[in-house]
């Protein structure tokens, strides 16, 4: 279980970072709601990572979707992105959807929809529009 503040912190992160572009994109008022959805889901799990280069935590529900947040993302070269993979417990990686990090290197992706079977979740560095199957060792691998 989380401790209150914790829960406040994390709820801070995603306000900022998804909700305040919400006020001029209503898209983003959609993923507010979809990561406030995963992270009151009492089956979510909450993970944490930080090794070796970027850190933060990951959320994932296994009906809702995922909420990733990092920070100190290694910088991207043109025409690459980052992708978010779920691990299933036998199996190929399952593409999770591609993001890119903030001018501060960090970045809260939100992904909805189901997550079946996930024993990790894994981000790569793909070509811009990502991947069917991993081209690159993942920089991050969560356990759940």
């Amino acid at each position: 279980m989380l401790a209150p503040w914790a829960v406040a912190g994390i709820l801070a992160i995603v306000l900022i970072s998804v909700g305040l572009p919400g006020m001029l994109h209503p898209a983003a008022s959609s993923k507010l709601g979809q990561a406030l959805s995963i992270l009151n889901d009492p089956d979510t799990k909450d993970v944490s990572f930080g090794q070796p280069v970027a850190r933060g935590r990951v959320f994932v529900s296994p009906d809702k979707g995922v909420v990733f947040i990092a920070a100190h993302l290694p910088p991207l070269d043109a025409h690459r992105t980052f992708e978010l993979w779920v691990i299933p417990a036998r199996g190929n990686p399952i593409p999770a959807g591609t993001f890119r990090g903030e001018a501060d290197a960090s970045a809260v992706y939100v992904r909805p929809g189901p997550v079946v079977n996930a024993a990790a979740v894994a981000v790569t560095v793909e070509p811009e529009g990502g991947s069917p199957q991993p081209t690159t060792t993942p920089f991050i691998v969560t356990k759940l």
